[in-house]
């Protein structure tokens, strides 16, 4: 049974079951006049009330359900979508994000690394909102949550370097103190960049080779 058939089932098919046992029970009394005379009696009417009002709310239940169910897969494969898109762009980020903390790590000097640093922020750029991050909500281990931690974390580290305009005034150990939460909001980014992957990867399947060439 493929996934679209089992998908359907789950709650479709019981719907279906459960609505044919309501309609076999009511032409049961429609057309059985001995059914009728049973339902006759006001104990059994009231039981028979009473399981027909549970039947009818156990149908609500399963059409609720599963309409709950097709909007999370319909959330999943949106987030799937913008995570195929966003992971890209997070690694590159990442990774010049990475530069930036181990631009100063061999260089003699507090004012020599902060200036190192300084400059290898002079050429990144990022373009992911948070309006997108929003989108990688319904990922697991919390992507989106850990992703706007990460870039808020490491927007301002950025932005203390770059407004250090006299790195020779700085105090001693300033160098490694921006590198340690620079390095602490990469670590975010980088675990929830993987969630992303992983999860566009159920989605976006590499091209095989009959989709691209004609044979398998």
């Amino acid at each position: 049974m493929n996934e679209s058939i089992r998908s359907w089932f789950d709650w479709r098919g019981w719907v279906l079951v459960f609505s044919a046992i309501a309609i076999g029970l009511g032409l049961a009394a429609i057309l059985s006049p001995a059914f009728r005379e049973f339902i006759a009696n006001s104990t059994t009417a009231a039981w028979a009330a009473a399981i027909a009002t549970f039947l009818a709310a156990a149908i609500a239940l399963l059409v609720a359900s599963g309409e709950s169910r097709r909007r999370q897969r319909d959330l999943l494969a949106m987030a799937a979508l913008y995570a195929a898109y966003l992971a890209p762009k997070l690694e590159n980020y990442r990774d010049e994000l990475l530069n930036v903390c181990a631009a100063g790590i061999f260089i003699e000097g507090e004012s020599a690394r902060l200036t190192s640093m300084k400059h290898k922020l002079q050429s990144i750029e990022f373009d992911v909102t948070l309006e997108q991050v929003m989108h990688l909500v319904p990922l697991e281990r919390n992507a989106a949550h850990r992703i706007a931690h990460g870039l808020a974390e490491a927007q301002v580290v950025c932005n203390t370097i770059r407004g250090i305009t006299h790195p020779h005034m700085a105090y001693a150990g300033r160098a490694e103190e921006l590198r340690r939460k620079l390095t602490h909001a990469v670590e975010h980014i980088s675990v929830a960049t993987a969630a992303c992957k992983a999860h566009a990867a159920k989605y976006a399947l590499p091209p095989s080779g009959q989709e691209l060439y004609g044979y398998p």
